[in-house]
């Protein structure tokens, strides 16, 4: 209302005679204004059942954004992903729902060491050389779903001279059609979880054992006698 007296007051009398007008456009422009700003704000966002990875179920545009417990967070697709400058320090409030290609994201980045583990990786097939001397990353990424691997060259020096990482890997099961050869070059070399049994990912049918839907693993003993995988 501020900005129609204004307007009147800097016109003079005239004005007045369209002071309706003046009010309609003023009323327009706050209503648009606030829907350009809804527009913005709109994805929906849910943490998953393991209470660490968030999920985008609705309105999950490249770049939408959306709150989660106090928290904004932004969706990204592959492409924004690609160009996201590794200095940014907002990586840990990434949605990455809707992305397939990981490849190469933190190769040889020495410095990156940021939280990613509410990230899901659901839909993705290619994680080649992912962190590949990524030396400084140490963050647990361990509830990471790898499901859509199939992709037989996405598994490449994934982590591959990350030489700081040391994480349990285990909850990481990969698709079975994936053949021992590859799932040999998923740890690599150069990094502790290559030399920790323990930590090391699974595939489907493989000997890390099952996983349960509260996260609790079970092994056997016959299991445990075999080596990476089956």
């Amino acid at each position: 209302m501020y900005l129609v007296k204004s307007v009147i007051n800097f016109f003079g009398k005239k004005a007045a005679v369209d002071i309706f007008k003046i009010k309609a456009l003023f009323h327009l422009i706050i209503f648009f204004g606030t829907s350009f700003s809804l527009t913005a704000q709109n994805a929906s966002l849910q943490l998953a059942s393991n209470n660490k990875t968030i999920i985008c179920t609705a309105n999950c545009t490249d770049q939408n954004t959306g709150v989660l417990n106090g928290i904004t967070y932004t969706v990204y697709n592959n492409s924004s992903l690609a160009s996201k400058s590794v200095s940014d320090t907002d990586w840990n409030r990434v949605v990455t729902t809707g992305v397939t290609d990981m490849r190469k994201l933190f190769q040889g980045e020495t410095s990156f060491n940021q939280d990613i583990s509410s990230w899901d990786t659901s839909s993705v097939s290619n994680m080649e050389a992912l962190f590949q001397n990524a030396s400084s990353f140490n963050q647990d990424i361990g509830y990471w779903n790898v499901s859509s691997m199939n992709d037989q060259n996405g598994v490449n020096q994934l982590l591959d001279g990350a030489g700081a990482l040391n994480q349990d890997l285990s909850y990481w099961c990969f698709p079975s059609g994936l053949p021992n050869s590859k799932l040999q070059n998923i740890v690599g070399n150069n990094n502790p979880i290559a030399s920790n049994n323990a930590y090391k990912p699974r595939r489907n049918g493989g000997w890390r054992g099952v996983v349960l839907a509260d996260g609790k693993k079970i092994y056997s003993a016959e299991s445990l006698k075999v080596g990476l995988f089956k």
